[in-house]
């Protein structure tokens, strides 16, 4: 029932186009994240920053991947919560510490 609702639902110009995508490209902070921040004190009391992931993206992230579509962020903040994430994930691109992120999107293409 429910791919027959999607069947409807989506026009056969939305699957052509669709079909053309070979890439996904996006921010992490609010978009991979609900942009919230965690500062944790390890074992030696030193205070690290990390954030929290949404499973549900990660499933559709490893279907795109399935399906031969790269994946990659492009971050203005540095964190190794996002490089662990992104392995996980199996992206194919991973840029931190870029404000202006124009270039990093331009080395993708």
């Amino acid at each position: 029932m429910r791919d027959e609702v999607l069947d409807v639902a989506v026009t056969e110009d939305v699957r052509r186009r669709a079909a053309r995508v070979r890439v996904l490209l996006m921010d992490v902070d609010g978009v991979l994240t609900d942009g919230r921040l965690f500062y944790l004190v390890g074992p030696e009391g030193q205070t690290f920053e990390t954030k929290g992931f949404n499973s549900h993206d990660g499933l559709g992230l490893h279907l795109l991947v399935r399906a031969g579509i790269r994946t990659g962020v492009i971050s203005g903040r540095e964190s190794p919560a996002t490089v662990e994430r992104a392995r996980i994930l199996k992206m194919s691109y991973v840029y931190q510490g870029l404000l202006a992120k124009e270039q990093a999107y331009e080395e993708v293409l």
